[in-house]
């Protein structure tokens, strides 16, 4: 069975794989302290988190492109030298972290490190600020998995499956279009779509320990589809886990976002939770028919 990193994504800017050697993702909140006179302690006003900050070493390394896999025969130092250039335009663009997900950020320092005792090659170090209208990073990043994206992963899989499909590898074809289809109606029925996924983590498991085939030195391809739409399906599971925890109010009237709150939860506390896990214009001013969605108090 794959571990943990084999069935995440690659580490991309703009595009542009390259392999890492560490990813740190560090995030935070902003708050401000009231305090009074002659009153203990302080009221604290929660402000919303910062943006995500991200390190990422990495290993332009010449024994990598010749050790065979995704980056057999590429040119890595041909790859730092297009990320350097979008970096010294601080140019924003999708960062695919494997961890997270897909984020807007843009470069703030970056470094490469020549040493003699390498002899293949270099350290690349780079940090990115996260540079996003979104105000909900996970909210936006578990959502990664598209169906187009799983459509994608699919259409590889079969590409490179033997002739004739074994039994499983049609199980899994049949089951992940039968997702597919059903994934346009799922907004109604997360449930169910979730529960669906979970069955098809199951047939991929099943699979990875149980078809001969993938054994096959001449299956690597195979093998490299097979573990990208595990991931794919991985990432689709957790988007459908996190909707069944939120759910959605539709303003009947034009509102702002303490009237929001109050509908929803009876008191104006959550409305700066109403502003962090919407994407509103004028929070003073929310129109008739938005769809907001909140967290369901358990």
């Amino acid at each position: 069975m794959p571990d943990y990193l084999d069935q995440l994504g690659r580490l991309a800017f703009d595009g542009i794989t390259i392999p890492y050697q560490r990813i740190q993702v560090r995030g935070g909140g902003r708050a401000h302290t009231h305090e009074y006179p002659k009153v203990p302690g302080g009221v604290a006003e929660k402000l919303g988190r910062k943006p995500y900050e991200i390190s990422i070493t990495s290993r332009i390394d010449e024994g990598i492109a010749r050790a065979g896999g995704y980056y057999r025969d590429r040119n890595l130092i041909a790859s730092a030298d297009a990320l350097m250039a979008l970096f010294e335009a601080q140019v924003t663009r999708a960062l695919y972290l494997p961890n997270i997900g897909e984020i807007q950020a843009y470069a703030t320092t970056w470094s490469r490190d020549l040493d003699v005792k390498i002899r293949s090659g270099e350290l690349f170090e780079s940090q990115f600020v996260e540079d996003s209208d979104a105000a909900n990073l996970i909210a936006q990043t578990l959502r990664v998995a598209s169906p187009t994206t799983i459509a994608q992963h699919l259409g590889a899989v079969e590409a490179r499956a033997p002739v004739p499909q074994p039994d499983l590898l049609k199980s899994l074809v049949d089951a992940v279009n039968s997702v597919l289809a059903y994934r346009d109606q799922a907004d109604m029925y997360q449930t169910v779509f979730a529960a669906k996924i979970e069955g098809l983590l199951a047939l991929c498991r099943e699979i990875d320990s149980g078809l001969p085939d993938l054994q096959n030195p001449l299956s690597n391809d195979l093998r490299e589809s097979l573990a990208n739409l595990w991931a794919a399906i991985r990432s689709a599971g957790a988007q459908a886990r996190f909707e069944t925890e939120m759910g959605t109010f539709v303003t009947p009237r034009d509102m702002d976002c303490a009237a929001i709150s109050i509908a929803i939860w009876g008191d104006t506390a959550h409305a700066r939770d109403v502003l962090s896990l919407n994407a509103l214009e004028d929070p003073y001013n929310v129109p008739a028919g938005t769809k907001i969605k909140f967290f369901r108090e358990s």
